[in-house]
């Protein structure tokens, strides 16, 4: 039978995101696919996946999307989900390059979206809206899922920063998680409310060293800690598996 645990699996990608869930049930989901070209794909073969039935692009940064064009040419993807605030950019250009020569489905996603596979269910916290063009960062486009299976939650945060993360504690969206993956790579860029509003077991930096950020910064770091949460960083651990099994307690280890 299935296992009795919902696994996540923060790959390590130097700096950028890239992470993939697999449900009891069997359904697979990445969301993003770093900064090297063949990295992510090749972890994807190496786990066994076949295909993916949910892919998701949280927004056209290179740490993000650079991955996706060999990600979306080795395996089946049944649907790709995207923010819809294109940027012009060079990588927000190949990218769209890459789903059109694939045929991939792309639909964009939008705070209060469901989408639903087998026992596996993505809830789109945000964005509400395209804050590309106004005096907020890009970054704040980023699409930021809440995964639960059952009621085992997981706070995938992208790259949003103060802006988009004061509109969903503005709106009263119920953040609650037993992992967080601290929303832009540890930066300067996060409200403390919104770093602990998930009350999560486990944060996941996902970081890569040496960078010229300073990722993460001790104070996001010490915001997080000073709740209990125990914070997990992949430019230390490597690839990083948080279990979250039916009943009891949620177990990490590294790959």
């Amino acid at each position: 039978g299935p296992p009795d645990a919902f696994p996540v699996r923060f790959l390590d990608v130097g700096q950028g995101d890239a992470a993939l869930l697999t449900s009891p049930a069997g359904a697979t989901v990445l969301v993003d696919a770093g900064p090297e070209p063949d990295v992510v794909a090749r972890e994807l073969a190496a786990v066994g996946v076949h295909r993916l039935d949910v892919a998701v692009a949280t927004h056209p940064h290179a740490d993000h999307v650079e991955g996706f064009a060999e990600v979306l040419a080795r395996f089946a993807v049944g649907v790709l989900l995207v923010p819809g605030c294109a940027d012009g950019s060079p990588t927000d250009l190949a990218f769209g390059r890459a789903v059109r020569e694939e045929s991939v489905d792309a639909v964009v996603a939008r705070a209060g979206d469901r989408f639903v596979v087998g026992d596996l269910r993505l809830d789109v916290l945000g964005p509400d809206r395209c804050w590309s063009g106004t005096n907020s960062d890009p970054n704040n486009d980023s699409i930021v899922l809440m995964a639960s299976v059952g009621d085992r939650r997981v706070l995938l945060a992208a790259d949003a920063e103060r802006d988009a993360q004061a509109a969903m504690l503005d709106a009263g969206v119920d953040l609650r998680a037993d992992v967080l993956k601290v929303p832009h790579h540890g930066g300067d860029t996060s409200l403390d409310a919104f770093l602990t509003a998930s009350g999560a077991s486990v944060a996941v930096v996902s970081v890569g060293q040496p960078n010229d950020y300073g990722h993460p910064v001790a104070s996001v770091l010490a915001a997080i800690t000073a709740t209990g949460t125990r914070v997990a960083r992949t430019d230390r651990s490597g690839t990083i598996t948080v279990l979250l099994p039916v009943s009891g307690p949620v177990v990490l280890s590294s790959a």
